[in-house]
């Protein structure tokens, strides 16, 4: 006997010859009778695979990271920028800043030098880590900006970050610091000399084992001053013609190539 709805249903249709079946439930002996009749295999494996089907995915990188330091001497000031990207890979740059600042000056410099060149890169996340603390907490907002020479450093800096839309900052100790910190001593060091783009390869050369295949005292020197023209040169500094820093970025991005 219907009621209600189902009835109402069942007079609407009764004028087309059309009679309403109510869905029976599923029983739970039906399913166990159906599961019986089709026994799977033991060696049987889930398959996670699409078979003849495309299956679309979104590889979900970390983002970049970006480590930055500033040095201030009596002769120069100088500033590191350290980019790291989703896969390790390192990015360094030293810029040598034409007037002479104080310390925190230097870290607002490379901090906006930095952002400037992600900006560039069209990074859509980046977390930045200084071990300036003062720097970092004014650009969160925790501390206030009370000297008025950082007052304009600041803006700059906050309306770069409005330009990147996930953008985290963040305190390093100098220990964990160290090689955005290395290259602004670099740069400083430099800003004695004229500013001018200068490429400093790093070469590793072993000169011990040349010298002792030789025992005698005026072959040593002879050696010693070969090695030191050809082969000891650590460290050596020469003027190059200016380059677009940001070919590297570019390079790295669409060919995964590494300076």
């Amino acid at each position: 006997m219907l009621s209600g709805r189902l009835a109402k249903w069942a007079l609407l249709l009764s004028e087309f010859e059309i009679n309403f079946i109510p869905q029976k439930a599923i029983k739970g002996q039906g399913l166990a009778n159906f599961l019986a009749d089709h026994p799977i295999s033991a060696e049987w494996e889930v398959s996670e695979n699409l078979p003849d089907e495309e299956v679309f995915y979104i590889e979900v990188l970390p983002p970049w990271r970006m480590y930055i330091d500033g040095a201030a001497r009596k002769n120069g000031a100088g500033v590191g920028v350290l980019f790291m990207s989703p896969n390790d890979n390192l990015m360094s740059y030293s810029f040598i800043l034409s007037h002479c600042c104080t310390n925190n000056e230097a870290e607002y410099n490379a901090i906006i030098l930095g952002l400037r060149m992600a900006i560039e890169m069209g990074l859509n996340q980046l977390e930045i880590f200084g071990d300036s603390a003062m720097v970092i907490k004014q650009l969160i907002g925790d501390f206030e900006v009370r000297k008025d020479e950082l007052m304009p450093y600041q803006k700059e800096a906050q309306r770069l970050q409005q330009k990147i839309p996930n953008v985290t900052l963040g305190h390093v100790p100098r220990a964990n610091n160290s090689q955005a910190d290395a290259l602004a001593g670099i740069a400083t060091s430099l800003a004695q000399f004229d500013a001018r783009p200068e490429r400093i390869p790093i070469c590793e050369r072993w000169v011990v084992s040349t010298l002792e295949k030789f025992s005698g005292e005026e072959e040593i020197n002879l050696v010693s001053v070969y090695a030191i023209e050809e082969e000891i040169n650590l460290v050596s500094v020469y003027a190059t013609e200016e380059e677009d820093w940001r070919q590297q970025f570019l390079d790295y991005l669409e060919h995964k190539k590494l300076p």
